[in-house]
């Protein structure tokens, strides 16, 4: 079954009640994901510009670091 047709299928048996309130989460959660991915961008962005003026190997300095707690 897909996940579209199961996810369906529980709604459909949600009494009105729990469906008001699976309509709320649902807005909640689309207006969380639009907030989360631009700051998750200007993150990343962020991250990036930083990372551009490091010279050697990123994760050469993560093994090294780990090694040192091993």
């Amino acid at each position: 079954m897909k996940i579209k047709d199961q996810a369906i299928k529980e709604i459909e048996s949600l009494n009105p009640n729990d469906l008001l309130t699976l309509i709320d989460i649902i807005k909640n959660y689309k207006k969380g994901v639009k907030k989360n991915n631009l700051q998750t961008h200007k993150s990343y962005m962020k991250v990036r510009k930083v990372l551009k003026e490091c010279k050697g190997s990123f994760s050469k300095e993560i093994i090294l670091n780990r090694e040192d707690r091993i």
